[in-house]
């Protein structure tokens, strides 16, 4: 098979695979994110599998940021005795070390597993000394064009504030002791939904997340992680992009998507990476309401790709009257894969 996505299963959370034929004329493999421990063991291994069996290399691994629903799963693959370290050839991740004052909203960071990636990085001397942000310049890998869109340099500097000071006081916030008290939004249509006003996620670690744009080919993507949506508008300087497949931000949260990013995107293919079953109330239907309703997709057919096949995420628009909706679910596709 030539080029294809795959978006596993990572609960509430993003594991992405993405394979490709080079401008070299040989296979290669970029993973984004790991989900928690339970997809290392259930989704990220098996793909590994695959890329031992064929020969192939993992040619990057992107860590967007340091969430639990992001960086779980690599931290069990760097213990997971089964590896060689030379199976990733590079990894992206932007880390901290200690020596900050701690600032009254630290977030929720998962410093620890952070920590824990770094030294292991360091110690495979293949711990990058160069941030990742908006100001690097395009990156080719094997034809794979990557424009950096997130973080800038103020968020990223937010989150090693964060870092720094837990790690120097070893003091770790876990991600998921919280309980929400989120609710569910299917039953209100998407016309109520779209005038909400906006109110921007403010967690430092999402805040940091690694965001881009990807040119595969003729194909193009946009991997937003958990990003803000200030931040992407930013560094696009207000001009509109043809993308083809969108990765929305924070598991389709509406605190991440906003009228003026989408006005920027032209679009048909968005993709969904959450079970849609969670204490977070996420996907968010608000967020699909402000994709709709946007007045540059009055006329498309937009589709909407989903990791996951459940009763909620099936009946998300059942309210609706909209004729401009197709749900997608990867389940039903050949071997969960979006080929391009």
């Amino acid at each position: 098979m030539k080029n294809y996505i795959k978006i596993l299963k990572a609960e509430c959370g993003d594991a992405i695979v993405i394979h490709y034929i080079g401008n070299d004329g040989k296979p290669h493999n970029i993973f984004i994110d790991s989900g928690y421990s339970i997809t290392y063991i259930e989704q990220v291994k098996p793909e590994i599998e695959r890329i031992i069996q064929d020969g192939e290399k993992i040619d990057l691994w992107i860590i967007t940021h340091i969430d639990d629903d992001h960086i779980g799963g690599i931290i069990d693959f760097i213990k997971d005795d089964d590896y060689d370290i030379d199976l990733v050839n590079q990894f992206w991740f932007n880390w901290s070390q200690y020596g900050y004052t701690i600032p009254k909203d630290d977030g929720f960071v998962n410093v620890e597993q952070g920590k824990d990636l770094r030294e292991y990085l360091k110690s495979i001397n293949k711990l990058s000394q160069d941030d990742i942000t908006n100001e690097t310049e395009p990156i080719n890998l094997f034809g794979a064009i990557f424009t950096i869109l997130s973080p800038n340099k103020k968020s990223l500097q937010k989150l090693k504030k964060v870092w720094g000071a837990k790690e120097k006081i070893k003091v770790i916030s876990e991600n998921n002791i919280l309980v929400s008290n989120c609710a569910y939004d299917n039953d209100i249509k998407l016309e109520v939904l779209a005038k909400n006003k906006f109110t921007q996620d403010s967690s430092p670690p999402n805040g940091s997340s690694i965001a881009f744009t990807l040119t595969i080919e003729e194909t193009s993507f946009l991997f937003l992680g958990d990003s803000f949506p200030k931040v992407i508008t930013s560094s696009l300087k207000d001009n509109p992009v043809e993308i083809d497949y969108v990765k929305l931000s924070h598991h389709g949260s509406k605190k991440n998507t906003n009228e003026k990013l989408i006005s920027l995107i032209n679009c048909k293919n968005y993709i969904i990476s959450c079970d849609g079953e969670n204490k977070h109330c996420l996907p968010n239907k608000e967020t699909f309401a402000k994709i709709i309703l946007n007045k540059n997709n009055k006329d498309k057919l937009l589709n909407f790709y989903f990791n996951y096949k459940n009763e909620r995420l099936v009946n998300m628009f059942l309210e609706d009257d909209a004729k401009n909706i197709n749900s997608i679910f990867l389940d039903d596709l050949e071997e969960n894969k979006i080929k391009f």
